[in-house]
């Protein structure tokens, strides 16, 4: 894959660079699925919601469902 890169300051101010310090340098990201982003910037806040391979080796289920069971708890004491 390549990428244009033009040499610029004009951005500067509004760029994001983000890394996955425990990923492996061999592993690629294309297999990375981002579902939906949100900037708030008067929160300096980015907020990602992307896809998980739950049938990948790496996928921890009980983790998954012990988040899942949080989030619907939380869902039914906020109403």
């Amino acid at each position: 894959m390549k990428y244009l890169v033009f040499l610029t300051q004009e951005l500067a101010d509004k760029l994001f660079i983000y890394q996955y310090p425990v990923h492996p340098v061999s592993s690629t990201y294309q297999s990375i699925n981002v579902i939906k982003s949100q900037i708030k910037p008067e929160l300096q806040e980015v907020i990602l919601d992307v896809g998980l391979d739950t049938t990948s080796a790496n996928y921890d289920k009980s983790h998954g469902e012990q988040i899942a069971g949080s989030i619907d708890k939380d869902k039914t004491s906020t109403k």
